[in-house]
């Protein structure tokens, strides 16, 4: 069966412009409720659980959470098995929340890119058989019948026989697989809806990013960080229609055989599209660059004497007073504060069989900030007044 989200195709469009708007909610009120989620990768029943522990599904998993922002950092595909029904929830709040005065953002994390860009090492061979359907067989059969015939006619001097080749290509290509491809193209609604995500929001004072905001970014705004990594996948796009109208890749071809194309196109035709070259150096594109917005680990990794001067310089320059980023589960596989409680790092690991972590969010509400886990929370930020000198002050642990 051919997945589909519960939205009706025609209601795509309102849940893209959602996508887009909620990026300046910061401004249209006051202290808004933010709640935010890192890396799910998959784990569903996880998700669902802090969605509730938070108080914005309810036990049919639909919106419960008022006028609250919801803000899940990326990196909910991959690994898990269950990747696409959390897309399909993820997409179904943030159609329903406007309705209560909400907003759901959902943010592009560097499995999200990869996917787009056909790279599918981290997809679990196992969510490919639910997209099979009645055509699925003829569609892989028709697939491998084509590979083999460009591969004997790059290669006519085979070690193995055709129909050898025709079965190995059967058994690389397991039913469901060029339906996963098919909807993640950029005519279908999942893809549509992945290539409309931001790379970067900004909500308030808080800043929230799948990776992080690195140095080497220079004084780029959030504005052009959204639109160049939205660029380049657009890019990519025009470039992988334009090898398959050659006949030079085929409906399954990943990241590696597409660029080997491109760059065979390269050599070859006298004429290329600009897009074809430009992506001979795709190691370099924002969305896989390694100080880029959706690989960059400096905050995990920085120490506090290196860290700290960088994101105050980094705050400052977006004036911002947060910053929120997912991609690095801590040792701890717990929401960790950094930099004197500036940066929140919120992936806790959440897919257990992966990660061996715990599904957690973190709320940001009057000025306060807290990790929410499964039957009480931890606090981070407290607006109350400051405790008098030679108090210590402990994080507040508030058993719910």
């Amino acid at each position: 069966m051919t997945w589909c989200p519960r939205p009706r195709e025609a209601g795509i469009a309102s849940v893209v412009l959602a996508a887009g708007l909620v990026l300046g909610a910061g401004t249209a009120r006051a202290e808004p409720r933010v709640v935010a989620v890192g890396d799910i990768h998959g784990a569903y029943a996880e998700l669902v659980s802090i969605l509730a522990e938070a108080g914005l599904i309810d036990h049919r998993q639909q919106w419960t959470g008022g006028d609250t922002i919801l803000v899940q950092t990326g990196d909910f595909l991959d690994r898990g098995t269950d990747s696409l029904e959390v897309a399909e929830l993820l997409m179904e709040l943030q159609r329903q929340a406007p309705d209560a005065g909400g907003k759901v953002v959902v943010l592009l994390g560097n499995h999200e890119a990869l996917n787009l860009i056909g790279d599918m090492r981290y997809v679990p061979p196992r969510i490919y058989a639910p997209l099979a359907d009645g055509a699925s067989d003829t569609r892989r059969r028709w697939e491998c019948s084509q590979r083999v015939k460009a591969e004997r006619k790059a290669s006519p001097q085979q070690g193995e026989s055709k129909n050898e080749a025709f079965l190995r290509c059967l058994d690389h290509h397991p039913p469901g697989l060029v339906e996963y491809f098919e909807i993640l193209g950029p005519d279908r609604p999942l893809g549509r809806w992945l290539r409309s995500l931001p790379a970067v929001a900004r909500i308030g004072d808080v800043l929230f990013v799948h990776g992080g905001l690195s140095p080497a970014l220079g004084d780029w705004s959030v504005d052009e960080i959204n639109l160049a990594v939205h660029d380049e996948i657009a890019a990519y796009d025009r470039m992988r229609a334009w090898l398959h109208d050659k006949g030079l890749i085929f409906a399954t071809s990943d990241l590696v055989e597409t660029h080997a194309a491109a760059k065979a196109a390269s050599a070859g035709e006298a004429k290329v599209p600009l897009e074809v070259a430009a992506f001979l150096d795709v190691q370099n594109w924002l969305v896989l660059r390694q100080d880029g917005p959706l690989w960059f680990r400096g905050y995990s990794h920085w120490s506090d004497e290196e860290g700290g001067p960088q994101v105050d310089s980094i705050l400052e320059r977006f004036g911002a007073r947060y910053l929120v980023v997912g991609h690095t589960p801590g040792k701890t596989r717990r929401i960790d504060a950094r930099f004197g409680d500036r940066v929140f790092l919120i992936d806790t690991g959440m897919l257990a069989s992966q990660y061996r972590g715990v599904p957690a969010a973190l709320e940001i509400h009057d000025g306060a900030i807290r990790a929410v886990y499964k039957g009480y929370s931890i606090g981070f930020v407290d607006p109350s007044p400051a405790p008098p000198a030679g108090e210590p002050r402990v994080a507040a642990i508030d058993e719910r």
